[in-house]
């Protein structure tokens, strides 16, 4: 392995947190500029070469899953049918994560994938959350 390449890209992660912090950047911009820099000039590497390091089907699945869970969660779907399972479980808030375990284990048992079972129970969790009084 290639050590001044290594810590060029430490140094590039840093100063990438550091510009998304002072500038309000996504800090992707700059972690791009720096993967092409690095890749292409110093490591002497073909652009199709550094894009083909990219995690594509990771951020296709962030961004497919961002786009379909924050409309459900945005039109008050993922609140009501929060509400609806935790609703029986009112007066015994200990039972609550054993009916959310329970739900991921029945979406997971009826098809649902991994990514689809996490996304979906990490959205209805934090619509619960919301709509807590603790």
């Amino acid at each position: 392995m290639n050590m001044p390449a290594i810590w060029m890209s430490i140094i590039a992660i840093v100063v990438c947190i550091v510009l998304g912090y002072k500038f309000k950047i996504n800090v992707g911009v700059p972690g791009l500029a720096f993967a092409f820099m690095i890749g292409c000039w110093y490591m002497k590497q073909s652009v199709s070469a550094v894009v083909g390091m990219f995690p594509i089907k990771i951020v296709v699945i962030l961004i497919c899953s961002s786009m379909f869970y924050g409309f459900a969660n945005q039109n008050g779907l993922m609140g009501q049918l929060g509400t609806r399972i935790m609703y029986p479980f009112r007066s015994i808030p200990w039972a609550a994560p054993i009916a959310l375990f329970f739900t991921g284990v029945i979406l997971g048992a009826l098809g649902c994938g991994v990514y689809a079972n996490t996304i979906f129970m990490t959205t209805f969790g934090f619509a619960i959350d919301r709509k807590s009084v603790v």
